[in-house]
Order: C-alpha cells, then sequence, then structure tokens
C-alpha cells in the first residue's frame, strides 16, 4: 500500500480447520481478495491456500478501493488468535493488511 499505514481487522464466519490441516499461528501468511462473485473480501493462508474467512463489510468496502487500483489481492498476517469462551470452534482471527499484491 506503499506508504499508506497497515490495516487492522478480524474475520467473520472463520471456518474451521479441515482433519489434517495444521493449526493456525500469529505470523502465518494471509492474502485477502475479493469472494468469486466479486463482492465481499475474503481472506485466505498464503501458505496452504485454506480460506480463513470474511472481512467485515465496513473494512471490506474500505479495502475494496485498493483493489480496484489494479492489485487483485492484499497481503498481511495473522496478527492474533482469541479463543471463543469454552474454546468451542475457531475463535476470531484478526489480521493485519500491509502491501498490495
Amino acid at each position: 500500500m506503499s506508504g499508506d499505514p497497515d490495516v487492522l481487522t478480524y474475520l467473520t464466519d472463520a471456518d474451521d480447520p479441515r482433519p489434517g490441516e495444521g493449526p493456525l499461528c500469529v505470523g502465518d501468511p494471509v492474502v485477502v481478495r475479493q469472494d468469486a462473485r466479486g463482492g465481499k473480501l475474503e481472506a485466505w493462508s498464503a501458505a496452504t491456500g485454506r480460506k480463513l474467512g470474511s472481512l467485515p463489510p465496513a473494512e471490506s468496502a474500505a479495502l475494496s478501493g485498493l483493489l480496484a487500483n489494479g492489485a487483485d489481492r492484499l497481503r498481511g498476517h495473522i496478527a492474533a488468535l482469541v479463543p471463543r469462551p469454552r474454546l468451542m470452534g475457531t475463535g476470531r482471527i484478526h489480521i493485519l493488511v500491509t502491501d498490495r499484491v
């Protein structure tokens, strides 16, 4: 994003890992791109190709403008993993979006 500040956001509807997939870790690289219909932005693991979840509507709208300027993806990493109460399912995934790809 060349000089623009980094954007910290979280993911909604985080997908649970499939059997055999390793756990997520803080620092794991993430790629953010539009969904197949060109609407909301989704975060994907850059290492495994696993869908991690979707960005909230406000952040998705704000960052979509960066994709309209010639980039088709944004790069970032997992900044925090916040467990759910009673450790049920995937917790909240926070990502830091740092650059266009």
